[in-house]
């Protein structure tokens, strides 16, 4: 008696909720659905069974299992939503897509492998790091639609129709211009004259040049200026130039014993001698920068020029194999050919090349080897 009682209490209690005695349905092992009555997934059926080209659509859907449950009205499927759920599980229906071009219809095939091999195709002609754009030449529609597995075309024929397609490809090549930075001098007059100094170190400008070229299946057709822009504008350099002339007129060179003038004015000092424990190949003789640098004998110019580490140098062939050199120069004063006699004044001290400290670096060479020029000098 209790046990009826509990019954009809629960059918009672599901009445006036809305629940009712439905059927669950499960199709290829997966819950699909909430029918009312097992025709509504036999109406269904017969919908796929219209939609879906090909033959045996009716034997590929498989017969489902139905267990007896207890849902709410709201729970129960439609049958639009029971179709969806038989296509989506049935390993034979597939969506798939009509190739037309231009207005032929070429092949059907799934709908992913269609879409797969048109990317491939278009992509095959894009350039690495590159802005592409690619597309067909012909016109092209696709239909789609469900279709038998065992109807479509497979993706090597999809890929021969499209390869048969023209391909139209723009790239969009972007370039960055430089554009030199110029040079502005400011005379300075406490600097000596041939002396410069950067004061501001500027900056080239870059242009963005965005240029269109136009391919055809991988091959150049044309190319045009789209866009140019500029990404920063040049910073000029600002060089402080000397401008301060020394008064040569009051200098002239002093004799040494040997004969040679003595190569550099007053205010000297020697600070590095021939040899000094590491190869040194002649003497320094510290100076005043801008302190004149004398001929030590009558010649020829054969160099006067930046010479690596010597910064700005003169070299002076005085004949029969004996030659001279003045290093680390501030100015020079003089040109190759030309004949100068001792004590003319060749060039300015100062610190250029690899030098540390404002002085004249002076070499003897007799038939290509140097020699210690101390002695030449009354300096030992």
């Amino acid at each position: 008696m209790f046990s009826l009682v509990f019954a009809l209490s629960l059918v009672i209690s599901f009445v006036f909720s809305g629940a009712r005695i439905v059927y669950r349905v499960k199709y290829s092992g997966k819950d699909i659905a909430i029918v009312e009555n097992k025709k509504t997934f036999d109406n269904a059926k017969k919908s796929v069974v219209k939609m879906v080209e090909g033959k045996n659509v009716a034997k590929v859907v498989k017969t489902p299992e139905y267990s007896a449950t207890l849902a709410p009205t709201f729970a129960v499927s439609k049958e639009s939503e029971i179709v969806d759920a038989i296509i989506d599980n049935t390993d034979e229906i597939v969506l798939g897509g009509v190739l037309s071009v231009d207005g032929e219809k070429r092949l059907c095939a799934d709908k992913k492998i269609l879409d797969e091999c048109m990317e491939d195709r278009l992509s095959a002609f894009n350039i690495e790091g590159e802005q592409c754009n690619s597309y067909f030449l012909e016109n092209i529609k696709i239909d789609t639609g469900y279709y038998m597995v065992d109807t479509l075309s497979d993706k090597k024929a999809v890929s021969d129709v499209l390869e048969t397609l023209n391909v139209m490809t723009e790239v969009f090549f972007v370039t960055d211009i430089t554009v030199p930075r110029g040079t502005v001098t400011k005379p300075d007059k406490t600097m000596m004259v041939g002396t410069k100094k950067v004061i501001h170190e500027g900056a080239d400008g870059i242009n963005r040049v965005t240029k269109q070229c136009i391919y055809l299946n991988g091959n150049l057709q044309s190319e045009s200026l789209e866009d140019e822009v500029q990404v920063s504008e040049p910073d000029d350099d600002i060089v402080k130039v000397g401008t301060y002339i020394p008064d040569l007129s009051k200098y002239s060179a002093e004799y040494t014993g040997s004969g040679l003038a003595f190569p550099v004015g007053s205010g000297w000092s020697v600070s590095a001698y021939f040899g000094d424990n590491r190869g040194h190949k002649g003497i320094d003789l510290s100076a005043k920068e801008g302190t004149p640098i004398f001929a030590a004998q009558s010649g020829t110019v054969t160099l006067s020029q930046w010479y690596y580490g010597y910064g700005n140098c003169v070299i002076i062939d005085h004949g029969n194999g004996f030659t001279t050199l003045y290093g680390h120069c501030s100015q020079l004063l003089c040109t190759v050919g030309q004949h100068v006699s001792a004590g003319d004044v060749i060039a300015l001290v100062g610190s250029t090349g690899d030098s540390t400290g404002s002085h004249l670096h002076f070499e003897i060479s007799i038939n290509g080897t140097r020699i210690d020029p101390a002695p030449y000098l009354g300096l030992g």
